[in-house]
């Protein structure tokens, strides 16, 4: 061995703060054909950690999986870099469409900073693409989508964060749904909520598409232009008159008083000329108790008006209750007068 070589083994060694450190560095001097002699089971070990490592982030038996393997081998690239443990989700690549990095090198990111997205094989600021223009999801970073494709009808849409808990503009809401500034999440109603449709019939929110025509204030028939879909993150939801737990705090129900929240702070301020007041016990909220779909009738429009009959019903209880902060969350936009009923109470799209 020769004498500067033993001597930046020496120095890896004695600087080293924990064995895998100096391992590394040892790898780095020797390379990984010489550590394999020296440590023939550690250098099995590792070489097929990284292997897997390797065929999770580029698909078995690809090119780019044999430069990674191959890097590794040599005690460099980005399986020595990451480490064989990162998952293959968090490496910051332009991936295919099974989902793998369609190319290696051996700098790519093992992971986004916070406040950062994967986009193109960088990672670059959550603004750069919400809000930005699209065509179709692949237009978008990492954790946002193209509401042309979930929302709209057609068309050119903007990056919007669907699947996001935090925001801190209404931008960062999947279609520009109301983002709380006091909780940075966005509004909305759980899986299972109740929404009266146009054709007399009740369907769960989750099961409501784009096109769907549903009943608004005073029987207006009110069409479904876009459907937002945020996490809960870290809020309760709140149960009306012993329901089910199926509201955030932010969404105005009319009652006979006019708009009211739960929380009106928490209102989106792009319905502020709604003038929502705060909703407490002993309010009276409009409920749907009727409506009458014309025999024969083989469409109805937007629009339209159809007969229903609709009561002030006694709020006698309110309650919340904390959830699982991946639950999903849906609400509506419409075209109309942006009214639906939600679990048999007329609220607003916000």
């Amino acid at each position: 061995m020769e004498p500067s070589t033993f001597d930046e083994l020496t120095k890896a060694l004695t600087t080293a703060t924990s064995r895998r450190q100096a391992l590394r560095r040892i790898a780095g001097i020797l390379g990984g054909t010489a550590l394999a002699g020296l440590f023939p089971g550690l250098a099995f070990a590792s070489n097929s950690a990284c292997t897997t490592f390797c065929n999770a982030v580029f698909g078995a038996e690809t090119k780019a999986a044999g430069k990674c393997i191959s890097d590794a081998a040599h005690g460099k690239g980005l399986c020595h870099t990451c480490g064989s443990s990162t998952p293959a989700s968090s490496i910051c690549c332009t991936r295919n469409s099974s989902g793998f990095c369609s190319s290696y090198s051996p700098t790519l990111p093992c992971s986004c900073p916070s406040g950062q997205v994967c986009q193109n094989g960088a990672c670059v600021l959550a603004v750069v693409c919400l809000g930005q223009p699209c065509s179709n999801d692949t237009d978008c970073c990492q954790g946002a989508f193209c509401t042309a494709t979930f929302c709209n009808t057609g068309g050119v849409g903007v990056c919007c964060g669907a699947g996001v808990t935090h925001c801190t503009s209404d931008n960062d809401c999947c279609c520009g749904a109301g983002c709380d500034l006091s909780t940075n999440t966005c509004n909305c109603f759980t899986a299972g909520t109740l929404i009266a449709m146009a054709d007399g019939t009740s369907r769960p929110i989750e099961h409501v598409l784009v096109g769907d025509l549903v009943l608004g204030n005073v029987g207006r028939v009110n069409r479904v232009t876009q459907i937002h879909l945020p996490l809960l993150g870290q809020r309760p939801l709140y149960a009306l008159n012993g329901s089910g737990y199926f509201v955030t705090s932010g969404h105005p129900f009319l009652t006979g008083e006019g708009w009211k929240a739960i929380d009106p702070s928490t209102v989106p301020p792009q319905i502020s000329a709604l003038n929502v007041g705060r909703l407490t016990v002993g309010d009276r909220v409009l409920a749907l108790t009727g409506v009458a779909v014309p025999a024969g009738r083989e469409r109805t429009n937007s629009g339209e008006t159809l007969d229903v009959r609709i009561e002030a019903i006694t709020l006698e209880s309110l309650t919340d209750q904390a959830a699982d902060p991946a639950t999903q969350l849906y609400n509506l936009q419409l075209d109309g007068d942006h009214t639906y009923f939600a679990n048999g109470l007329l609220v607003h799209n916000k």
